[in-house]
């Protein structure tokens, strides 16, 4: 089972541009030639595929040509002669025939194209003071004509398996309030305080919860309804992370530095975790459920540590730092956070170190899995950056962070 528990951004929102529509029907025209469709080359790819198609009676205007993969249509590159056409695959078009018309002529169909699956990285963050996404590298800004700052903490995607259907959704802060993006479109989150926030979020079926503060205690909404959480004594005490396993909501926290600072409410009640240091306190940041198993990440002091069922195991490292993100699948557990200045992740106890091209300060916040390959996302020397495989990928040349990944099959 895989769990996508981005946490606490953690990314990021987003109105598609694609959608699915049946090819026009041109005008006839009993003088135009019929447009015939002889070959494709490559016959299957992913998305933005170049694909070269062959035939006769196309228009020589690449733009008057109508090219549908499966009815989605692609953009049209370049048209040669009459007799080819270079065009991309579009996102999400699926398996199925390639067609060609133009105005004047009604659609050809040809051979079949195979559509591959291939991720699409999406990380969420800051960059300056704006609340921000990227889609596999490309920067969108969330509410960017309503003026203030603000940033995401953390995302979630639903219906990922159908790209038309899917649905983002995008929880941070914005002004001073707790604030939840739903396909790009800002919602603020109601709050009693001058000053909200929010940092987590789960979905159960239609049930939307999103964890957070509302100052000066931990706090958090399902479906846009508040509610505050009992038994914290200390002020800015946040719900970094949360989860719902069947009739079960968990939210976890960090409630001062001390040695009752790490802390869980399961269906409202207030639990704390062991921590081997009682004089400087540490705490969860993430949580994921496997089965009957409930996993929590945190630091004990400068000590990266996990819970599982309540008890506390140590994670190695060289030079003190902390787990910020984890995902299970299978019987495979990972953590992500830092070691001193290097961002790491863990694969069942075993560390890896990512690489820095900025030599030190490095981080990684959140962690998910597609297929086999590991993504994470984070910053390195206040620069948000996204790893995939421990390949290190920038994100913004400006002071940024992601906090946030998901990479969903497209």
């Amino acid at each position: 089972m895989r769990l996508y528990l981005p946490f606490f951004f953690a990314v990021i929102f987003f109105s598609s541009s694609c959608s699915k529509k049946n090819a026009p029907t041109p005008a006839s025209n009993a003088n135009a030639s019929a447009i015939s469709i002889s070959s494709i080359s490559p016959s299957s790819g992913p998305y933005n595929t170049v694909v070269t198609i062959t035939g006769d009676n196309f228009s020589t205007t690449p733009s008057d040509n109508v090219v549908m993969f499966n009815n989605v249509k692609a953009v049209v590159q370049s048209a040669s002669k009459g007799i080819s056409l270079t065009v991309v695959v579009p996102l999400g078009a699926g398996t199925g025939p390639v067609t060609v018309s133009t105005n004047l002529v009604a659609a050809a169909s040809g051979p079949v194209f195979t559509y591959q699956l291939s991720p699409v990285v999406y990380a969420a963050g800051i960059d300056g003071l704006r609340p921000v996404y990227w889609q596999n590298g490309g920067e969108n800004y969330l509410s960017r004509s309503t003026p203030g700052s603000g940033q995401v903490r953390a995302m979630a995607i639903t219906n990922s398996n159908d790209y038309f259907s899917s649905e983002m959704h995008f929880v941070g802060d914005f002004g001073n309030g707790a604030a939840y993006w739903m396909n790009g479109t800002l919602n603020n989150l109601p709050y009693k305080s001058t000053i909200a926030q929010g940092n987590s979020i789960a979905i159960s079926g239609t049930d939307i919860y999103i964890g957070g503060m509302d100052y000066p205690g931990p706090a958090y909404w399902k479906n846009g309804i508040e509610y505050l959480l009992p038994g914290t004594t200390n002020n800015n005490v946040n719900v970094l992370a949360m989860a719902v396993s069947g009739p079960d909501i968990y939210a976890a926290a960090i409630d001062g530095l001390s040695g009752n600072s790490a802390v869980y409410w399961k269906n409202g009640t207030k639990y704390n975790l062991p921590l081997q240091t009682t004089n400087y306190g540490g705490g969860p940041r993430c949580i994921a459920i496997s089965g009957t198993d409930v996993y929590f990440g945190g630091y004990d002091w400068n000590t990266p540590v996990y819970w599982l069922n309540g008890i506390e195991y140590t994670l190695p490292q060289k030079n003190g730092g902390g787990v910020y993100g984890m995902v299970i699948s299978g019987t495979d557990v990972y953590f992500c956070g830092n070691d001193g200045g290097n961002a790491v992740f863990w694969k069942n106890g075993v560390e890896n170190i990512l690489p820095s091209a900025n030599g030190a300060g490095a981080t990684a916040y959140a962690i998910t899995l597609s297929g086999t390959d590991v993504y994470l996302a984070g910053q390195d020397n206040n620069t948000a950056v996204y790893w995939d495989n421990k390949t290190e990928h920038f994100l913004s040349s400006n002071p940024a962070t992601a906090s946030s990944i998901i990479v969903p099959n497209q």
